[in-house]
């Protein structure tokens, strides 16, 4: 190779470190293999996020990568490439354990990516931007990690005086969840902005979380540290773990005694999900959700929930209005993410005031 090939050569670098092993195949070409966690991290949705680094002109490029576990192939076709802060889908070609995509790399940085990932950093960026934004918000610390890492929450408080109502809503209780962190940014952008309710910012304090188990970000791992599922899971775990995450999530809940929790999640499936504890929520919220005519989402996956994890503990102290959402990537870009969030928010504000109304549990 000569000083101008090696000087224009793209190099492919991961990004999460761990998560995967590369092997060049040609010059533009690489094998891309996922570590497989164990049966506990779910590794249908193992992190691959890569940096290229591209110093010549646009080019074509190749990476076949290679899936931790196999079920459901047939959801694995699509990926994304980031420029700056687009994103682009990108289709590829499934077989019976890889996908391989090809596309045009673009001069200078970009990202590839099984989805699109949302980083502790771009989580820092967010908070800071969305409190200079305005004097009725704050960033504070809920607790640290067991890595050391701070789990940094944005309140929304438009009158501190008043005693009001709690709302959280939360994402990446599973790190590698990543939707759940652009529901929550454009939850805070539509709360900030002309279409947010008033009667809603006058009776509730909003707690908006984006990224709530920030050593699994770090790590690309589901769990707060690798380990058994009934001590470093946020969901199953939030209980009764003294992990230091989940303390100090079980903590603010607690402390909060919430009004509302939303929690955000992603699965494989390309339907978006709602799981609720009440009946009467469901049922508001899906009429809420259906009268927006999408025809993207128009239709949602519902399940009940009764399993003793922290949210239904919240719901039986408190009454806590709650719900987790699935919403998933398939073949949807951050904005459709971000839209589904702001509208699954709505629906679930509209419905709690309606549970207000008529009062008790249903």
């Amino acid at each position: 190779m000569t000083p101008k090939d090696r000087a224009s050569t793209i190099r492919l670098r991961n990004t999460v470190p761990g998560t995967v092993t590369l092997r060049r195949r040609g010059r533009n070409a690489w094998t891309v293999t996922q570590r497989h966690f164990g049966p506990e991290h779910d590794n249908n949705h193992n992190v691959t996020w890569l940096r290229i680094d591209n110093p010549g002109s646009p080019a074509e490029i190749e990476i076949r990568l290679k899936w931790a576990e196999w079920g459901w192939m047939q959801l694995r076709k699509h990926g994304y490439l980031r420029v700056g802060r687009k994103f682009e889908l990108l289709q590829g070609e499934i077989n019976p354990t890889s996908t391989t995509y090809r596309f045009t790399a673009p001069s200078g940085e970009s990202c590839f990516g099984s989805t699109p990932w949302y980083t502790n950093e771009d989580a820092d960026r967010f908070l800071k931007r969305t409190e200079r934004r305005s004097p009725a918000c704050r960033v504070r610390s809920i607790g640290t990690t067991g890595e050391g890492r701070e789990i940094r929450c944005l309140t929304i408080d438009a009158n501190p005086s008043d005693r009001k109502g709690n709302v959280l809503v939360i994402g990446r209780e599973h790190a590698f969840e990543s939707s759940g962190s652009f529901a929550v940014e454009a939850t805070a952008r539509f709360l900030l902005g002309k279409g947010a309710p008033t009667k809603w910012l006058r009776h509730y304090t909003f707690h908006l979380i984006p990224v709530i188990n920030p050593d699994g970000v770090a790590n690309g791992t589901k769990l707060t540290r690798m380990g058994p599922v009934k001590e470093f899971d946020l969901v199953q775990a939030a209980l009764t773990s003294d992990d230091p995450t989940c303390k100090a999530v079980r903590e603010e809940f607690f402390s909060l005694e919430p009004a509302v929790v939303l929690s955000h999640h992603t699965y494989l499936f390309h339907q978006p999900a709602l799981v609720l504890l009440e009946k009467r929520i469901a049922l508001a919220m899906l009429d809420s959700l259906i009268s927006e005519d999408e025809r993207e989402y128009s239709t949602w996956y519902v399940a009940r929930s009764q399993t003793p994890f922290l949210k239904n503990e919240c719901y039986r102290r408190f009454n806590t209005t709650v719900v987790a959402t699935e919403l998933p990537w398939l073949r949807r870009l951050p904005r459709d993410i971000e839209k589904m969030g702001v509208d699954v928010f709505k629906a679930i504000m509209k419905a709690h005031e309606v549970k207000k109304r008529d009062g008790g549990r249903g």
